[in-house]
């Protein structure tokens, strides 16, 4: 029985490209998580400076005996804070969308090229593509 060393080598190979693709794309799903945690960390602090402010109003209309006349009403550094908070949100949405596309990107069987969104064939090889 005779083997056919070319079509192991180029398993093999094609094996190896497949585990670097894939260890990259842990890599920059785990630089995406990184961003997203940072942002959380950003929101965290604008929600807390928003608590501070409205603390601080609170106790100044305490002590100055007024605190019937205590309004909720953010005002302009809420507004603000909030504003900032919204746009860390929008960036998290942004980087758990890049992640999704990471994650189910698909690569041909036979050369490793990353294949477009609902192809059946690879461009580059023709082969046919299962999914």
């Amino acid at each position: 029985m005779a083997f056919d060393l070319s079509k192991i080598t180029q398993s093999i190979s094609i094996g190896a490209a497949n585990a670097m693709k894939k260890t990259s794309e842990l890599y920059e799903i785990g630089k995406i998580n990184l961003s997203i945690q940072s942002e959380k960390r950003e929101i965290k602090e604008l929600e807390e400076k928003i608590g501070r402010i409205i603390y601080k109003s609170y106790k100044n209309k305490l002590k100055k005996d007024n605190l019937d006349k205590f309004s909720t009403d953010p005002g302009e550094k809420i507004i603000k804070l909030c504003r900032k908070i919204d746009k860390h949100l929008e960036t998290i949405k942004a980087l758990n969308e890049d992640i999704e596309k990471i994650k189910y990107s698909r690569s041909c069987n036979s050369c490793g090229v990353e294949l477009p969104d609902g192809s059946l064939t690879c461009p580059y090889c023709k082969e046919y593509e299962e999914d």
